[in-house]
């Protein structure tokens, strides 16, 4: 919708909030006059690349955050591009949702929605396209349920745990997963689960029961998941789990997750999530990670 279209519809606005969700999940508002809001709609708003890691542009230099070796500036402003579907009016402010890109055009590595991106394209190349419920979110497309679950999101700690569904479907909107690939997809999230339990844990905190997987008719069910997990990235590990279950026919044996004291240890040296999320994408959730251990 265009904004201006969306202001005659919401005579009460007076601001505009453009929200961008970090690795946490959590939400780093830039609030903006109603001037410039309709300008950073249009066009975006331009935010440092730090804002993803929870740090302000005055973090210490010596923070693990830039020792990674990317050789990159996160404290560089990059334009951050809105979700129009996310548009909605709360009180009296315009707020949107928005996704961080290069100067050059180029999906920002470090930005966790970009992360499922690169896990959907797979499934793409194949013809193929989840379908996600997230909870109770519900989007057009795995995207959209992930941008649904964090706008509708209230406090971290309001419920423990959630339960998704997901399914996938071919060109015509038609199931394609029989039950023996069902089962292959059952059995690479199963084998995952070690290498991703940093991704599918909020923080050292969320000590509870892992989650159980089973398989409900026509989709896969993943039960118990911790509800403060960020879920671009909940959802992108259990995704390209089911992609490297289908790839590779079930061949792949289960596996438990790791106890919390090495979970970024085990996150760090997996080559299925440098491969599946980004080697650079990996790394500085790793950093990011260890950084705020000690405070969350």
């Amino acid at each position: 919708m265009d904004f201006s279209e969306f202001k005659q519809q919401h005579p009460q606005i007076r601001q505009g909030i453009a929200r961008l969700h970090d690795l946490d999940g959590l939400p780093r508002d830039s609030v903006l006059t109603l001037e410039d809001a309709a300008t950073a709609y249009r066009d975006g708003v331009p935010l440092p690349g730090t804002l993803l890691t929870g740090q302000s542009t005055t973090a210490p230099a010596a923070s693990p955050i830039d020792s990674i070796g990317l050789g990159l500036d996160l404290d560089a402003l990059r334009p951050c591009r809105a979700l129009p579907h996310t548009l909605q009016a709360a009180a009296n402010a315009a707020v949107w949702q928005v996704s961080m890109f290069e100067p050059d055009g180029r999906p920002f590595f470090g930005d966790p929605r970009h992360a499922l991106v690169k896990v959907l394209d797979r499934f793409h190349r194949l013809n193929l396209t989840p379908q996600i419920r997230y909870g109770s979110a519900v989007g057009a497309d795995a995207l959209e349920s992930c941008d649904a679950a964090l706008a509708t999101r209230t406090a971290r700690a309001s419920i423990a745990t959630l339960d998704l569904q997901i399914t996938i479907t071919d060109p015509m909107g038609a199931n394609a997963l029989d039950a023996t690939l069902l089962q292959h997809a059952l059995a690479g999230v199963r084998a995952l689960r070690r290498d991703g339990t940093a991704l599918l844990r909020a923080d050292a905190s969320s000590e509870r029961s892992p989650e159980t997987l089973d398989i409900a008719q026509v989709a896969l069910a993943v039960h118990g998941v911790d509800a403060r997990a960020q879920p671009y990235l909940v959802t992108a590990w259990i995704l390209a789990g089911m992609h490297l279950g289908i790839a590779e026919s079930g061949r792949l044996g289960p596996s438990d997750p790791a106890p919390l004291d090495d979970a970024l240890a085990i996150l760090e040296a997996s080559d299925v999530a440098a491969a599946y999320l980004g080697r650079p994408f990996r790394d500085l959730y790793v950093a990011h990670r260890r950084r705020i251990g000690s405070t969350r």
